[in-house]
């Protein structure tokens, strides 16, 4: 082969040497620059889309501060109108307030003329007081004796009563002795048996309330109550009570050992077996 033959042929080989490293160089950037292509593009939709949200809230704002200041301004107008009719107001006071200080000149002039008749009232005032004052001490004077009186006459039915229930237990004790008389002529025994035998009665005079304060058994074996009533309530031996409990009937007891402000007594009958006497009812001298 010639020389110049193998000289292109090395210089053919050199090139597409060469060609393949050009071709590969190209290759390697063509696909780094389509990456930065689409890295920019991508980066600019995404600036867009932020410039259109900050454009969208700045629009928001702006309308905001727009609102605002519509409002203001209306205040501003609401105010200069309030700022009107205050001033007409004003005017309006400053004529009243003319009109007060003539009508306080006048009641000035009246208060004068009051004090005069003022003094003249306090003497004549004066004067009932003092007539009234001698009034009071006599009023006082006269309720003085009238408690007086009302305090003798309370000793008087105090005294009264004191002789009242005197006789009426004098009566009581007579009666007893009577009936003990009678009882010892007939051969009976005890006293005490004798005021069981009789018959109770009822205590006369106006009916009484009390309650059965204490409720014991003697060695017996007999019920027997203490109630508030004694002879200060005109109780005396041998009277009935009727106990009841709110409206409800209990049944009823023979006073047996009267004393001044209380008595003992035994149950005659209850209304029901099954009822039991208990402290706290209520003692009753007759059934309304």
């Amino acid at each position: 082969m010639h020389i110049l033959t193998k000289v292109f042929v090395l210089f053919a080989a050199i090139l597409s040497v060469l060609m393949a490293a050009l071709a590969i160089s190209y290759t390697a950037n063509a696909g780094r620059v389509v990456d930065d292509y689409n890295n920019m593009k991508a980066a600019r939709t995404a600036a867009t889309e932020a410039e259109a949200a900050q454009r969208s809230i700045f629009d928001r704002e702006l309308e905001a501060k727009n609102q605002l200041v519509e409002s203001q301004r209306q205040q501003i107008a609401s105010l200069e109108g309030t700022i009107r009719e205050m001033g007409g107001d004003l005017s309006e006071a400053l004529v009243r307030a003319e009109q007060a200080s003539h009508e306080a000149d006048s009641i000035r002039s009246q208060i004068s003329q009051a004090m005069v008749a003022t003094g003249t009232q306090a003497k004549i005032i004066d004067s009932y007081r003092d007539e009234l004052q001698d009034l009071r001490v006599s009023e006082l004077r006269w309720r003085g004796e009238k408690l007086d009186l009302e305090d003798e006459l309370s000793d008087q039915e105090s005294r009264l009563r004191v002789y009242e229930q005197t006789q009426r237990s004098l009566r009581e004790q007579i009666a007893s002795m009577q009936d003990q008389i009678r009882v010892l002529r007939n051969g009976g025994g005890a006293i005490d048996q004798a005021n069981r035998g009789a018959n109770p009665v009822e205590v006369q005079g106006p009916a009484i309330r009390g309650v059965v304060e204490r409720v014991a058994r003697d060695s017996n074996g007999t019920t027997l109550l203490q109630v508030s009533l004694g002879q200060r309530d005109r109780v005396g031996a041998n009277n009935k009570l009727y106990l009841v409990r709110g409206n409800k009937y209990l049944g009823e007891m023979v006073v047996e050992e009267p004393d001044v402000n209380w008595s003992v007594g035994r149950i005659l009958n209850l209304s029901s077996s099954d009822i039991t006497i208990q402290a706290g009812d209520t003692v009753l001298s007759r059934l309304e």
